[in-house]
């Protein structure tokens, strides 16, 4: 499939200048790109952008802590939803910018745009350097060797992705001791945290186990070339035909995974920031007069958020341009990606509101802006997922739901779109292969931390699974990225 670009500058606009960098670098290899940024947006940049999405090679999205970036943070969390062939560059979540009442609900948005590209497999860069490197990696690939040879920028990348290449390959015995005891040792958020401190706050520390890590390599290459030539054909064939025939194994034997309890799934998440007592009150009684289990986001514990949102195969959003929205926005967002039927009701700007953001007619103009924008992105997404929209008519918007209940079609992605409660970095690449394999699953289980279940789940990160989506972003996605340890 020929594509028109090689990569897509998304990410945080503003006053923002990466972008800069990153034309500079692609320009030096020849590389083409397309640009976002405008000094003036327009509603059909909409649709133009999509576009772009759909005829690029990899999706390279900043996110600039001195901006708001709420749109960014959507089209992150739907495009990886898509299984789109993301990278992603995310800053420390402590130096986000936004007002003071705004600093908690950002960090708890951070950490749920973690989760989702924990979950999607997407690979999370430091910094733009970093994401650069990755997509020469990525992008070397698609390069005929004559136009390798001729330009001597491209030939310093084949001898970088030789060099990272053999030395990941020749690590990966200490890689996989490394990830079954983390994977043993911490859960979900555990794990999170400690890649946090080792990539923001503690970066040096890895950069010295990479340099130890080489200087061992070349040492045992030049003292014990037989050693080297021993460790390097193993883990060579360990990595290329014993982990991908074990995930073949494992994925036509899915019965082999014992259960440890049973799954709580909803029918409805109702999310959104017009919860008002009274909203509240009148959904309770019409959903619980229906028939219908549902949770409310606000009831759920932040580190269960998501997996309570993935586990209902209807979400409900109520959206009022007076309170924060960021996180909302972001979970509708996902919640598109993954198939679930949406229903929102968004509260139109007709006035000043005062209340959002009290300290600064700057930053209310900017939150207002976003706002809108974000709603226009949210609708040009919904054009091509299962979402109904509706603008300050919250009973409309319930009756549309529970039309779509009576209907019978609240149930026929029941079987796809529900996830299982608990820790879902461990269920996510089971799940694919199971789907992929053909299996319906009506009540599906979470597994416990053990040694053969951790097995599973690193031969399914670190060999991939086949994905095919009927969306085009998601059908350019020609490359994995294996899950490694980054020492």
């Amino acid at each position: 499939m020929s594509l028109k670009y090689d990569v897509f500058l998304g990410g945080s606009c503003g006053s923002s200048s990466w972008r800069e960098d990153a034309i500079a670098h692609l320009e030096r290899l020849g590389l083409t790109f397309f640009n976002p940024q405008r000094n003036f947006w327009k509603e059909d940049m909409v649709k133009l952008e999509r576009y772009a999405k759909e005829n690029s090679r990899v999706l390279l999205f900043v996110v600039d802590y001195r901006q708001r970036s709420l749109v960014t943070l959507i089209e992150i969390v739907y495009l990886a939803a898509l299984h789109a062939p993301l990278v992603v560059v995310l800053p420390d979540e402590y130096r986000l910018a936004g007002s003071q009442c705004e600093n908690t609900e950002r960090l708890q948005t951070m950490q749920f745009v973690r989760r989702v590209l924990q979950y999607e497999r997407i690979p999370t860069c430091v910094s733009l350097s970093e994401a650069m490197g990755l997509i020469e990696s990525i992008l070397f690939k698609t390069r005929s060797l004559q136009n390798v040879i001729s330009k001597p920028e491209w030939l310093l990348v084949l001898l970088k992705y030789c060099i990272l290449t053999v030395g990941r390959i020749c690590s990966l015995p200490v890689n996989l001791i490394l990830f079954i005891a983390i994977h043993a040792l911490l859960d979900g958020a555990g794990r999170m945290h400690l890649e946090y401190l080792l990539r923001y706050r503690y970066p040096s520390f890895i950069l010295a186990c990479r340099i130890v890590k080489y200087i061992t390599l070349l040492v045992c290459l030049l003292r014990f070339p037989l050693l080297f030539l021993l460790l390097f054909c193993s883990s060579f064939a360990l990595l290329y035909a014993v982990l991908p025939a074990l995930k073949k194994l494992f994925a036509f034997k899915t019965n082999a995974f014992a259960p440890s309890k049973s799954t709580s799934m909803y029918d409805i998440y109702l999310g959104g920031t017009d919860m008002r007592s009274l909203n509240e009150a009148i959904l309770r009684s019409r959903l619980k007069n229906a028939g219908f289990s549902f949770a409310f986001s606000h009831e759920c514990a932040i580190p269960v958020r998501f997996e309570t949102l993935c586990s209902s195969s209807c979400t409900f959003y109520a959206f009022s341009c007076t309170d924060h929205f960021i996180r909302e926005f972001i979970e509708l967002a996902y919640a598109m990606g993954i198939g679930a039927f949406v229903v929102a009701n968004f509260e139109t700007v007709s006035e000043t509101p005062k209340e959002w953001v009290p300290d600064g007619s700057a930053q209310l103009d900017s939150a207002i802006r976003s706002y809108k924008r974000a709603i226009f992105y949210l609708k040009d997404m919904g054009s091509s997922a299962n979402a109904r929209f509706f603008e300050n008519d919250l009973n409309a918007a319930v009756d549309c739901l529970l039309v779509h209940f009576d209907s019978g079609d609240g149930y026929w992605k029941s079987g796809y779109s529900k996830l299982p409660n608990g820790d879902i970095s461990q269920f996510c690449n089971l799940y694919r292969c199971m789907c992929n394999c053909g299996h319906q699953q009506s009540d599906m289980n979470y597994f416990t931390m053990s040694v053969p279940n951790v097995l599973r789940i690193m031969i399914c990160s670190v060999v991939g699974s086949e994905r095919k989506f009927a969306h085009p972003i998601a059908s350019n996605s020609y490359y994995s990225i294996y899950a490694e340890i980054t020492f």
